[in-house]
């Protein structure tokens, strides 16, 4: 939950409920991320 804290902070986006930061992150850099890893097939066991 730090990623989250870190990015609404520094996307300064303080008057977002807190649901809406979360979609926002998950949209913006975690699937980003894990639509990568999928492509290259860089997967780690």
């Amino acid at each position: 939950m730090n990623d989250i804290d870190q990015y609404s902070l520094s996307n300064a986006r303080l008057g977002f409920d807190e649901e809406v930061l979360v979609h926002k992150w998950l949209s913006e850099v975690f699937e980003p991320i894990v639509v990568s890893d999928d492509e290259t097939g860089d997967w780690r066991d």
